[in-house]
């Protein structure tokens, strides 16, 4: 969990959510980061076909 991402409020609803579901939550350790968030959004381009080589 950062600074930024996600915010408390969306962090609390997920909680909420698990917990109406009859799941039980504790929260024993949280990690924060002081650092901004990189998103890392990687494609692949399937139409891309590479031959196998036996080596």
């Amino acid at each position: 969990m950062g600074l930024e991402y996600p915010s408390i409020q969306k962090f609390k609803k997920i909680i909420e959510e698990y917990s109406n579901h009859g799941i039980k939550v504790m929260v024993t350790e949280l990690d924060l980061s002081a650092l901004p968030v990189q998103v890392r959004r990687v494609r692949v381009d399937l139409s891309v076909n590479f031959e196998y080589k036996k080596i």
